[in-house]
C-alpha cells in the first residue's frame, strides 16, 4: 500500500462565537473523526470504506455535531471528508 493523506471538515470549522466548551467538544468530535480515519488506513481498509466510516460518526453524535458547528444562514450542514491514496483523491461531501 503507498501513502495516504486524510483531512476532514466539519461545517467551517469551529466557530470562534461558540462557548469554549461547545468549540472543544467540536473540535474533539473532529479530532475523534481523523483518528478513525488514520487506523481504518492503517488497517487497509479501502478508501472509500474509510470515507463512510468517517462521515458516520458525527450522525451518531448529531447533538455535538449540530450544536458545535457553526450555524450559518442556510439550514444544510456540510461534512466534507477527503483521502489520498496512491496519488489518487476521494472526496466526499455529506449534506445534513
Amino acid at each position: 500500500m503507498g501513502g495516504w493523506a486524510i483531512a476532514v471538515h466539519g461545517g467551517a470549522g469551529v466557530d470562534p462565537n461558540l462557548p469554549l466548551e461547545r468549540q472543544e467538544e467540536a473540535k474533539q468530535l473532529l479530532t475523534r473523526c481523523l483518528n478513525l480515519g488514520i487506523s481504518a488506513l492503517n488497517s487497509n481498509l479501502p478508501a472509500i470504506d474509510v470515507v463512510e466510516l468517517v462521515v458516520h460518526l458525527p450522525r451518531t453524535h448529531t447533538h455535538t455535531f449540530n450544536n458545535c458547528v457553526p450555524k450559518s444562514p442556510h439550514p444544510t450542514h456540510i461534512f466534507f471528508l477527503s483521502v489520498v491514496m496512491n496519488r489518487a483523491k476521494i472526496f466526499f461531501f455529506l449534506f445534513d
